[in-house]
Order: C-alpha cells, then sequence, then structure tokens
C-alpha cells in the first residue's frame, strides 16, 4: 500500500496535535485546543490561547518550544511563556 503524504507536516500521523481551523494555531492535544474554544456548539469561538489564565493569575497554557500550545505544566523543561 502507498504511504499517503501529510498534508500538514505538523499534524503527524499517530500523534495528539491538532491545528485550529478558524484561527490557525497548533495546540499539543484535544485538552489544550478545547480549552481556547468557548461558548456553545452553535457560536463557538477562539480564545487567544496567550490569554488564557487560571483563577489565581497563573497562565493556563504555554507555547513550546515546537510551536504548539500546551498546557503550562505538562513539561516545564520544554515549555516557556509566550511572547508578549
Amino acid at each position: 500500500m502507498p504511504t499517503v503524504p501529510q498534508s500538514d507536516p505538523r499534524l503527524p500521523v499517530g500523534k495528539n496535535y491538532c491545528k485550529c481551523s478558524a484561527c490557525g494555531h497548533y495546540f499539543g492535544g484535544v485538552f489544550a485546543f478545547d480549552l481556547h474554544r468557548v461558548g456553545n456548539a452553535n457560536a463557538r469561538k477562539c480564545v487567544n490561547p496567550q490569554s488564557l489564565a487560571s483563577k489565581y493569575g497563573e497562565p493556563v497554557l504555554f507555547l513550546n518550544e515546537r510551536g504548539y500550545w500546551v498546557r503550562a505544566y505538562s513539561k516545564p523543561a520544554c515549555a516557556k511563556p509566550a511572547a508578549a
């Protein structure tokens, strides 16, 4: 069976990465993607991942070195705060 070329190399087959078709941001998993979408099913909107904060005011998502928004506590060694 021939190999089908991947349409987006940043979304490898077998990984949990996702891309928001509305805003174009890449996420390291479905949880991070879901956090940035708000509203009911008929009126979903994107929220800037950098602006999401916990109830204590701490960032919820970070842009990692590979350009994916990930949970702030998932991999602190390779996570970095997004540039302002």
